[in-house]
């Protein structure tokens, strides 16, 4: 008989409430680790000390695992704050890497805000994307790539990963933002993509009642995931 998993134990790696955190940011969530060229990298959304909502970037040192202590915060956001009264111009939230793939290079992509509320009847979020170029440098695609409909006007909460025929993105589907005191309606959705720009019409992937709000891919035994 197999035995039972024990708990998770160990520090946080960045503590809002303690003393932990990197100078220039006030909280950070959201984190998507992965291992480019040899070295851990995380993508991960932060609010900035000026009260913004950016998108930043850490490292572990070469040859160290990702469960081992050492992440170190770029001060610099991955990319320029949006300009004003664009889509996403209130806040960037939610990075969700992906390698390259095919004749593409690497993509970001993320929620952005375009209105002043966080949450409640009027916030609104669209799924947007940073590409990268040869050389490194990454870029804000102009236009959103995916928004929401009527009913269902806000999506956020991107998971993207690349397939065989292109992309595969998961989503968070609402009205808007639950404000407190309010119950969720929250729907999960899962669209595809050739070139990871123009998805095709998304289809339920949980339903309201299920509860979801986020999602998590892995391979199986199989190969599916």
């Amino acid at each position: 008989m197999a035995s039972a998993p024990g708990p998770v134990t160990g520090q946080p790696i960045w503590d809002m409430l303690g003393t932990r955190m990197p100078s220039g940011v006030l909280g950070l969530s959201d984190p998507d680790v992965h291992l480019i060229d040899g070295r851990w990298v995380m993508f991960i959304g932060g609010f900035s000390t000026s009260f913004r909502n950016r998108l930043y970037q850490a490292r572990l040192p070469a040859d160290t695992g990702p469960e081992q202590a050492g992440w170190v915060l770029d001060r610099r956001p991955i990319i320029a704050d949006p300009p004003k009264g664009a889509w996403d111009a209130g806040g960037m939230h939610t990075p969700s890497y992906v390698p390259p793939h095919h004749a593409h290079g690497a993509r970001i992509y993320y929620a952005g805000r375009g209105g002043a509320r966080h949450y409640g009847r009027g916030s609104e979020y669209v799924i947007g994307v940073l590409t990268q170029d040869p050389r490194g440098r990454w870029a804000r695609h102009a236009a959103p790539v995916l928004r929401g409909w009527p009913g269902r006007p806000s999506v956020l909460e991107p998971l993207v990963i690349a397939v065989d025929s292109g992309y595969r993105m998961w989503f968070l589907a609402t009205p808007h933002e639950v404000a407190p005191g309010e119950q969720p309606d929250y729907e999960l959705r899962v669209t595809d993509s050739t070139d990871g720009i123009r998805w095709d019409p998304s289809r339920r992937f949980t339903a309201t009642e299920e509860g979801y709000f986020d999602n998590a891919v892995y391979p199986t035994r199989t190969g599916g995931r």
